[in-house]
């Protein structure tokens, strides 16, 4: 009886042992998959910090252009005015001319 005790004793401690190595294992298992979504994670922190410089950029480009447009109608108008008061100049002028 006391041998039959021996194996039931040996034989717990093998699937405990045994139990052991694979809790060992998913923990490994579980230590590898964190490891991999702390490196997706930084990836997409990444990406992230990098679409919203590209928004910024974009954004100061769209300012920039603003102004250069406001710029080129500012143009206009003043040439468009010189050119009114040119054409005006040359109405007087004939108009002095024809008396």
């Amino acid at each position: 009886k006391p041998a039959a005790s021996t194996e039931t004793v040996e034989k717990a401690l093998l699937e405990a042992v045994g139990d052991g190595s694979a809790l060992e294992s998913a923990f490994r298992a579980a230590e590898e998959e964190r490891k991999s979504l702390e490196a997706l994670l930084v990836k997409a922190q990444e990406e992230a910090e990098m679409a919203q410089n590209g928004a910024a950029q974009a954004e100061e480009q769209q300012t920039a252009w603003a102004a250069e447009e406001q710029t080129l109608r500012d143009q206009l108008a003043a040439q468009k005015k010189e050119a009114e008061q040119l054409l005006a100049s040359l109405d007087a002028a004939g108009g002095l001319q024809a008396e």
